[in-house]
């Protein structure tokens, strides 16, 4: 609802001001709430207290480099089955065809903010709740669904479910969203790179070429295999899901949920988010005259 509501609102009245207003307001603050609100530590829920060796991040950050290829082309593949008009509707690169600044803002926000505030909300706070009811893989399957979901792209669909299934099981070998985000953001940093570097090519929408993306599809697969290998090496016992579900309160008689937990910082975030919604707003309807 925040992110088809004043998510989508924000950014359509000024798009690099809005994606980075609805990467805080709608993906990371209400995680954070949420995790409290259910009497849980929002860092251990979140996954973001667990510090996992160096090399598992580095590792995290080569898999998701990696994994855009074969990301990229199953896009390609599917966006063979969709209808030229859906193509144009949802293609990226005209977001790329402005000015210098806005083209280096929305690569930074793509690769440093919304790793960060995506994973928290969908492979930090909904994974942790999800595998405490769910088989691990159940889990990561569902959170990967409406990740891609969320996205509202038919085209990049099947792609963003494929690297949420990659990005949960990279969480949860680790039990920390360290490595995740590593990964998501090396693959959202080549994306925005790959974009802004072929500008108005990408904007002309050329038909992909069915055999060249059967061909990067099959290499990325060969590519990322033992990358995956080894994080699995790295990561041989997944921690349980119990360790990121200690409770704030662990009486008996603690309520199961109540807004009395929330940290006092997070209504001060959400009235700033409030408050720089309006600005955002306001600034895009006099832009528009």
């Amino acid at each position: 609802m925040l992110y088809i509501g004043p998510g989508a609102l924000s950014q359509i009245a000024v798009p690099v001001a809005g994606l980075a207003w609805a990467q805080i307001f709608v993906f990371l603050v209400p995680a954070i709430a949420a995790a409290a609100i259910w009497n849980l530590h929002p860092r251990r829920a979140l996954l973001l207290w667990r510090r996992p060796p160096i090399a598992a991040v580095l590792l995290g950050l080569l898999i998701g480099l990696v994994g855009f290829i074969p990301a990229g082309a199953v896009m390609a593949l599917v966006s063979l089955l969709l209808p030229h008009e859906w193509l144009v509707k949802f293609d990226l690169a005209p977001l790329f065809l402005g000015p210098a600044w806005q083209r280096i803002a929305l690569s930074l926000l793509a690769a440093l903010v919304a790793p960060v505030c995506e994973e928290a909300a969908f492979r930090g706070h909904m994974l942790t709740l999800w595998r405490a009811r769910l088989r691990p893989w159940a889990a990561i399957l569902a959170t990967a669904f409406l990740f891609a979901l969320l996205h509202l792209d038919p085209v990049r669909f099947v792609a963003v479910f494929l690297l949420g299934v990659l990005f949960g099981w990279i969480a949860w070998r680790a039990g920390s969203l360290w490595p995740a985000i590593a990964a998501h953001a090396a693959n959202n940093a080549t994306a925005a790179l790959l974009v802004g570097t072929i500008g108005e090519a990408a904007a002309r929408r050329d038909a992909p070429d069915p055999r060249a993306a059967l061909l990067a599809l099959a290499m990325g697969t060969l590519l990322i295999a033992p990358l995956l290998m080894a994080y699995a090496r790295m990561t041989p016992v997944p921690p349980p899901a119990s360790e990121a579900l200690e409770p704030i309160d662990p009486s008996p008689t603690a309520p199961r949920a109540s807004l009395r937990r929330v940290p006092p910082s997070v209504p001060a975030a959400a009235l700033a988010g409030l408050v720089s919604l309006a600005l955002i707003v306001a600034v895009g309807l006099a832009r528009r005259g």
